[in-house]
């Protein structure tokens, strides 16, 4: 009983939690092309929004387990375990590429690529766009 409890509570978060906020990354990232003065870009947020792709396949184990109260069978196992490899390097590729993609988009509608780290963002996370370059500095 309580492995089928804690395999319930992991997979409501990979069913509800993980994809709820991944919905609220993809509702943000529709200010990349409302094109303001200032665009504040991060690779991560791709990452979010893909995130489901990687934890609705281990709420299938995590149900298996819920009904029968046992582990699934290896098979299953190692079949989830080789997609979600697959969906690792589907969601690396997917994150270069639209980030390759979106930031020579943004710079060729003329936006100016700030050298230093956004405010509120760590070293590396985010890259800042603005329209005027003076808006660096601000």
């Amino acid at each position: 009983m309580k492995k089928q409890l804690i395999a319930l509570l992991v997979t409501l978060i990979f069913v509800i939690v993980i994809p709820t906020i991944s919905y609220y990354q993809f509702i943000e990232c529709a200010q990349y092309f409302a094109y303001n003065s200032e665009i504040i870009y991060s690779r991560f947020r791709i990452v979010v929004i893909l995130a489901p792709i990687i934890t609705i396949p281990f709420s299938i184990l995590g149900f298996y387990i819920i009904l029968t109260g046992e582990l699934a069978p290896e098979k299953i196992q190692r079949n989830i375990n080789t997609y979600v490899i697959y969906a690792f390097i589907f969601i690396f590729l997917s994150t270069i590429i639209a980030s390759m993609l979106y930031t020579h988009h943004i710079e060729s509608k003329g936006y100016y690529r700030c050298k230093s780290t956004p405010i509120g963002w760590s070293a590396g996370t985010a890259i800042k766009f603005v329209i005027d370059q003076k808006l660096c500095f601000r």
